[in-house]
């Protein structure tokens, strides 16, 4: 008779071969930096994204879990995670909304003759509030007729446009065109729409224009009906521009276990959080 370990095992296995996993692999260039390589694996409702080094920057992963709504940000140099949920999304909402009435007063108390000086000054640095009675641009998505090939994708680009600046043009290709596009699409648009709501919750803050900016390769997941092949960051001033090109799809088995973050990670708690 078959040992219940070995029995254990055939059944994860079996499992495994239904619905094995997607790993996509990205190619990464940032100004003159040296040429990087990122992957994300899908499984289930299950997204794992490694972030390799850059700059000052260490590397990372970010974990997203659909089945419990929630986003899990390691940082692999001090073995942390943070855990984004909808309990941590209310309290990072009424964490900035303080942070922002209170550079509202602060504001109030500067001399009329420095403060409009201080608004640009922010402004610039894509924080604080707009001119009075205005709202800050909301990020909007356009299609263009341009179509090209990337790494064998046939795509159409669409831009992402902020007031009178484009920020972000993406090359998208139909979802079909990828292999495993049935595992990808669901947990992909679930995220799409996890960051929409983390968005809405800093929306009022003081660096809600820099972090609409980021965000949005995945929020327009939906209108765009597809997958962004190329995805080109147009930073204005001196930061370099950022591009990300997908290069492989391929279905593999993967391990359940690792879109949980290591045991021996310590939880961080969210900006503004106890």
């Amino acid at each position: 008779m078959l040992s219940a370990t070995l029995l254990a095992g055939l059944t994860t296995l079996a499992a495994q071969a239904v619905n094995p996993g997607v790993v996509l692999q990205f190619e990464v260039k940032t100004g003159t930096e040296p040429v990087r390589v990122m992957s994300a694996s899908v499984q289930g409702q299950s997204l794992k994204m490694d972030m390799p080094a850059t700059g000052s920057d260490q590397d990372g992963q970010v974990i997203f879990r659909g089945d419990r709504r929630e986003m899990m940000i390691l940082n692999h140099q001090d073995k942390s995670v943070m855990v984004v949920d909808e309990a941590a999304l209310k309290e990072l909402a009424g964490a900035l909304g303080g942070m922002a009435a209170q550079m509202q007063q602060t504001l109030a108390n500067v001399p009329e003759a420095q403060r409009a000086m201080v608004e640009e000054m922010m402004r610039a640095r894509g924080m604080g509030p707009g001119p009075a009675g205005a709202s800050r641009p909301r990020p909007e998505l356009r299609q263009t007729n341009e179509r090209a090939t990337h790494s064998g994708f046939a795509t159409v680009k669409y831009e992402i446009v902020v007031g009178d600046r484009t920020v972000r043009e993406l090359w998208v290709t139909p979802w079909e065109s990828i292999d495993g596009h049935q595992e990808l699409r669901p947990v992909f648009e679930a995220m799409g729409d996890f960051s929409k709501e983390l968005m809405a919750a800093i929306a009022q803050s003081p660096i809600a224009a820099m972090a609409s900016v980021d965000s949005q390769s995945y929020t327009f997941l939906a209108e765009m009906n597809g997958f962004p092949v190329v995805t080109r960051e147009l930073n204005a001033g001196t930061r370099p521009a950022i591009e990300t090109t997908l290069l492989s799809a391929t279905r593999r088995p993967l391990n359940p276990d690792d879109f949980e973050p290591p045991a021996d990670y310590r939880r961080q708690p969210m900006p503004g959080g106890q």
